[in-house]
Order: structure tokens, then C-alpha cells, then sequence
């Protein structure tokens, strides 16, 4: 399983541009197993992805913003988005 064992540098340029805009993460179990390989190394040095399922996404983006990410990326469909959005706005934390 490649997936497991994701290209380091590309785990580190994915951190270092998380990191200097101050991004968040929220992303779908259903994403490819690439892409949660590559997260789930890049949790290591980023504390601000986080995988589930999409009841949680909302709640995980409202504690990033509170621990001052000012931007979340949402992996997932439409409606997950539109969720976090609101839950987000709900919080405080609007446009």
C-alpha cells in the first residue's frame, strides 16, 4: 500500500502552504486513499486536518478557525461545504 508511505517532500510543501496561509483542512473519508495518505502525513506537522465523516467536518473546521486558521478547505461534496459554511457562520466565524 504506496498510499501509506506518501513522497515526503510533497508532504512538506503541502505543510509549508498550509502552515504560512494559515489553512485548514476538513476532508471526507471517501477520498481517494492517496490523498488521506498524504493528510494523515501532513497531520503530523500541521495540526489543522482532520478526516471524518461529514457530521463532524463543521464542528473540526469551527475549532481550526478558533485556533486561528483563516482559511478551510473542504474535501468533499457540495453539500459538506455548504454545511461547514454555515456551521461556521453560525460560530462566528462569516465571510
Amino acid at each position: 500500500a504506496k498510499f501509506l508511505s506518501p513522497d515526503e517532500s510533497k508532504v512538506n510543501e503541502l505543510v509549508s502552504v498550509l502552515s504560512a496561509k494559515k489553512i485548514g483542512i476538513v476532508a471526507h473519508f471517501y477520498m481517494d486513499p492517496e490523498v488521506q495518505g498524504v493528510l494523515t502525513a501532513a497531520q503530523k506537522q500541521w495540526p489543522h486536518i482532520h478526516i471524518s465523516d461529514s457530521l463532524v467536518m463543521a464542528d473540526s473546521a469551527v475549532k481550526m478557525a478558533k485556533s486561528g486558521c483563516e482559511f478551510i478547505t473542504v474535501l468533499g461534496v457540495d453539500f459538506m461545504s455548504e454545511n461547514v459554511r454555515a456551521i461556521l457562520d453560525q460560530a462566528g466565524f462569516e465571510k
